[in-house]
């Protein structure tokens, strides 16, 4: 059974398939599954295989709000486009 919130997610990662996609999640931003080995890999962030969205696990790799301004800067000179989406209660 899927949730709102992983339909939510699987139709964004559909329609952006080649974009990193930065939740906005509490006070923090999150990157799903291959975003998050991104984030990892170009930002140096630790992965998380056990976040627990909805029904389903992901590997994450998160950073707090206030970095957005340092940490995205990285991710569009390494050569990825970026989106930001809101990671409500759908």
């Amino acid at each position: 059974m899927e949730t709102d919130k992983n339909k939510y997610i699987q139709r964004i990662r559909e329609k952006h398939p080649d974009t990193v996609i930065l939740f906005r999640r509490d006070y923090c931003y999150t990157m799903l599954g291959q975003d998050a080995h991104v984030a990892h890999s170009c930002l140096g962030l630790p992965l998380n295989p056990n976040t627990v969205i909805g029904i389903d696990c992901f590997v994450s790799a998160s950073f707090p709000m206030s970095e957005l301004d340092y940490q995205l800067p990285k991710l569009v000179r390494a050569g990825f486009r970026v989106a930001i989406c809101e990671l409500t209660n759908v």
